[in-house]
């Protein structure tokens, strides 16, 4: 029987799906060199096309981009969705063999022999949009889906793409501005487990995460003329994974569902809410960009002892304090309160606080 596998590439951003074909295999075919050899049981890309086909739930651009119409194919072109990977699983190690175990098979026969070894793969990757559709449409009930099975790593995945949906419906994410490898900002919502029962649900998802997951590397490259070696990784910590995994998901979905933001929108214009609002709604490969602009003025307004007249704009100082800039409260009376550079988000201020008038102020 057919097993499709899949897990979470923290490193590629991806999630990478590959498919498992039991097979008669001979001794002498595989004798123990330390090399990294193409696993034996791993399907070739068109079978794995053909069961993603029958299970369903992948959207038309994985389609397209696979080539769905044969003109990859007549061209002799590799689609841009294969992606190759090295996993380590259990294999019989013997004086004359080196026998990959299958996902089904027991593992107690023979267990002093069974070892972990590097295998390559080779296998299809989805964005975490497409791969928040295809989790989605799992059924979580069924190991069976036309004939074709759904690996326990496939179903852990599924289940918990369904908690990034109800940390959605919850309303669990804040906007947030990060900082890519490339070192350019980028407008993203920030996943937010700040509960207590979602604190022991990442705990509980973390331990059921299979060992399989956590052994994903890159194909190392090898010089021309040498042979790759073989070396087993440390498992990655489940927990980093899972969250790097969660954050995807619901920054993909928040962003599927946000609305453009009106040419006729009246926003602040000390402030980029328009560029951050626009990023957030686009694809998380879009740089935010900001066109020039004259430095964030420091606003102060007089007070007087006794109960606080006067009180910020809400929407306003929130994301003035998204942006680097909190309120502070005079502390001596008379004194004034001002919007200061927030020292845990920005390097330093470029001037010391001076008073001026462009944040509107509300009398409560």
């Amino acid at each position: 029987m057919a097993i499709v596998h899949g897990s979470w590439l923290t490193e590629n951003q991806q999630f990478f799906l590959w498919g498992e074909m039991w097979q008669r295999l001979e001794a002498d075919t595989l004798p123990p060199e330390p090399e990294l050899r193409e696993h034996p049981f791993c399907m070739v890309v068109p079978e794995l096309l053909e069961r993603l086909k029958a299970i369903g739930g992948l959207p038309k651009p994985f389609w397209v981009a696979m080539g769905d119409s044969g003109t990859a194919q007549r061209r002799r072109q590799k689609p841009a969705r294969v992606l190759e990977q090295v996993l380590s699983l259990p294999t019989e190690l013997t004086a004359t063999a080196c026998l990959p175990k299958h996902s089904a098979a027991d593992l107690t026969e023979n267990a002093a022999a069974i070892a972990l070894h590097p295998w390559k793969l080779q296998g299809v990757w989805l964005p975490p949009r497409e791969a928040a559709q295809f989790l989605e449409s799992l059924p979580l009930g069924q190991r069976e889906i036309a004939g074709i099975e759904i690996g326990d790593d496939l179903r852990f995945w599924s289940h918990a793409a369904r908690w990034s949906l109800d940390l959605q419906a919850r309303g669990k994410y804040l906007p947030a501005i990060a900082l890519t490898p490339a070192k350019k900002t980028q407008a993203e919502w920030q996943l937010l487990l700040d509960s207590e029962t979602d604190a022991r649900r990442l705990q509980l998802f973390s331990q059921w995460m299979p060992a399989s997951c956590r052994t994903y590397e890159p194909v190392p490259k090898a010089r021309k003329g040498q042979t790759l070696g073989v070396t087993v990784p440390l498992p990655t910590p489940g927990n980093a994974q899972l969250c790097d995994f969660m954050q995807q998901m619901v920054d993909a979905q928040v962003r599927s569902q946000a609305q453009p933001v009106g040419s006729n929108e009246v926003l602040s214009p000390d402030l980029p809410l328009r560029e951050w609002l626009e990023a957030s709604a686009a694809s998380p490969t879009r740089p935010w960009k900001v066109a020039p602009r004259s430095p964030l003025p420091v606003c102060a307004m007089p007070s007087t002892p006794g109960p606080r007249p006067y009180r910020a704009a809400s929407t306003k100082i929130g994301f003035a304090s998204a942006f680097g800039w909190n309120l502070r409260q005079p502390t001596t009376a008379p004194g004034t309160w001002a919007t200061i550079c927030n020292p845990a988000m920005t390097k330093a201020c470029s001037s010391p606080p001076t008073p001026c008038g462009n944040i509107p102020w509300m009398r409560r």
